[in-house]
């Protein structure tokens, strides 16, 4: 028995020491512990601005990214028979002075949308593969865009009044009602900006606004630009080659150590081995679900707030083999649905690109989904509308889930967003990211003014 004890009573002090060693530098190789300025969770729109920003301050940064790319909800495919690009993530810009400065910096030229090679719109119920005829697709929004002027803080970040004005905390469908936007429904719906939405009508119109936003007004008067040669993922492609090794791909933060007037301590799970990171500053831009920020040790207040996130799924990619009438852009429209707005789980649209064959396609759904199912839900949708039974061929799949993270109308209510406000520079750790304002140009922006404040704590 006494063995016994002291077997166990050493392996508990190894247990001990291990953990105690995690955030000590002396435990790790020279070569595996990484000091900067500040440390960025996420190497998406926003962590990679970020980068290249502070950088450009002469600030020293490390991205830490999961993926084995930086770029985010950024995804293009190259063809390989043709070398043709083609965006299948994000699609388009808003043409700010800021967005054109930033691709310019990147040596990135930007070009105007194009129409694509979609000659025809069909609107087809997706359950059933019967087309519908009777839908309003207006593109007349000017009631919705009076509404929405009332909101000029929703465009960046969450400064919501107190109290917070009852009809931004209505169910959008009862919004629709209320303001006589009937006509307008749909196309709010079809909208690129309020892809990965969901059940838009269930959703608070809050969360509606923030995406179909003032930057989306401007947007479908024909103020957006792509990149010229349709490869946004080539922004993310040189700012990688620019911050080299300042990048850690696919790594994934596993431990952290977060004292208030003290360096934050990261370690981090990379393809090499474990590193230890130690920042001045941390700057979180990946979504702050309870799962992804764990990690990073949270305290009550934290956890509190983090832990009320919800999230819809979005999912993008490309199929071939798929049967479907050449040129052709299938959009999904509920036959016997409020507006024709189709029930989630499901696909948006499906729609021709530039490369013969391939087309494009969003789903979505009103929580988390299980890929495999999502991939034969596709499939068999896109059986039903060609009327083949070919499987269709998954030439590219990418998840965005979680997505469009938001909470109840009872928390708002109650100042969630004033409460997360506050946690900016709590334990020398920042947010930014889509859940402050889903379009890549206003979170620019609004990184762009959050940036001085980290800045001056370094």
């Amino acid at each position: 028995m006494q063995s016994l004890l002291f077997v166990l009573g050493t392996a508990t002090t190894a247990i001990a020491a291990s953990d105690a060693c995690r955030f000590n530098s002396a435990c790790y190789q020279p070569a595996d512990v990484i000091q900067r300025d500040v440390a960025i969770i996420g190497g998406g729109a926003t962590g990679t601005y970020s980068a290249i920003t502070l950088s450009d301050e002469g600030k020293q940064v490390v991205v830490i990214e999961k993926e084995a790319v930086l770029g985010g909800h950024t995804n293009t495919y190259i063809d390989p028979a043709t070398g043709t690009a083609v965006d299948y993530g994000v699609i388009a810009y808003w043409n700010t002075t800021l967005v054109q400065d930033f691709f310019a910096r990147l040596d990135v030229a930007l070009g105007p949308m194009s129409r694509g090679a979609t000659n025809q719109t069909l609107h087809v119920d997706f359950q059933t593969g019967a087309s519908v005829t009777d839908v309003v697709t207006s593109a007349d929004l000017t009631g919705y865009q009076t509404q929405l002027q009332k909101y000029p803080y929703l465009l960046e970040g969450w400064d919501l009044p107190s109290p917070v004005p009852e009809d931004l905390l209505l169910p959008f469908g009862d919004f629709v009602t209320k303001y006589g936007l009937q006509d307008s429904a749909f196309t709010l719906y079809n909208a690129g900006a309020a892809g990965g939405l969901g059940s838009i009508l269930e959703q608070l119109t809050v969360t509606v606004m923030k995406a179909d936003s003032l930057a989306f007004m401007q947007e479908l008067n024909g103020g957006v630009v792509t990149t010229a040669q349709h490869h946004n993922h080539q922004l993310y492609d040189n700012a990688l080659q620019e911050l080299g090794s300042n990048v850690l791909l696919q790594s994934t933060v596993v431990a952290a150590e977060r004292a208030a007037n003290e360096s934050v301590k990261l370690v981090v799970r990379t393809a090499s081995g474990t590193k230890l990171v130690i920042a001045s500053q941390l700057l979180v831009t990946a979504p702050l679900t309870l799962d992804n920020m764990a990690p990073f040790a949270l305290d009550p207040k934290e956890r509190a707030l983090f832990s009320q996130f919800q999230n819809t799924a979005y999912y993008c990619g490309l199929v071939s083999q798929t049967g479907l009438q050449a040129g052709a852009s299938y959009v999904n429209t509920g036959a016997d649905t409020p507006y024709h707005i189709p029930e989630f789980p499901s696909l948006y649209h499906v729609s021709p690109t530039a490369v013969d064959g391939l087309y494009s396609f969003w789903y979505g759904g009103d929580h988390t989904l299980v890929e495999a199912e999502v991939k034969a839900n596709i499939s068999a949708t896109i059986q039903r509308l060609s009327g083949s039974n070919q499987p269709v061929e998954f030439v590219a799949f990418s998840s965005h889930t979680p997505f469009s993270l938001h909470v109840p109308a009872e928390a708002i209510a109650d100042g969630f967003y004033t409460k997360l406000n506050r946690l900016q520079g709590h334990r020398n750790t920042w947010y930014t990211g889509a859940l402050f304002t889903p379009s890549a140009a206003t979170v620019w922006d609004f990184t762009r003014q959050l940036l001085p404040s980290i800045i001056s704590r370094l």
